[in-house]
């Protein structure tokens, strides 16, 4: 999962995918539009079929984490991010 700290908007554009985020999975369809809460850990997860994603981000901070990712099985976590989530589970900045 990635937490993103600027403020996050995402158009999806002929496509189908999931999204995980602490809460559960949510179907997202062609035409949705989403904003995620500033930190919000959450992954994408394509469909079936590839399509366009148009995202964009804003705000003073642009970094990001990553925390795991269930469907990639070669991902390893980086040390920096492991030390801040090892104090900061939940993925909310100090």
């Amino acid at each position: 999962a990635i937490t993103l700290y600027g403020w996050p908007y995402s158009v999806y554009l002929l496509l189908a995918l999931s999204m995980r985020t602490p809460a559960g999975d949510v179907a997202v369809k062609p035409g949705c539009f989403v904003v995620h809460p500033r930190g919000e850990l959450h992954e994408y997860v394509n469909g079936p079929q590839r399509g366009l994603l148009f995202r964009v981000r804003y705000g003073d901070d642009m970094s990001t984490r990553s925390k795991n990712w269930p469907t990639n099985a070669s991902f390893r976590l980086k040390p920096d991010d492991a030390a801040f989530f090892e104090k900061n589970p939940d993925g909310a900045r100090p």
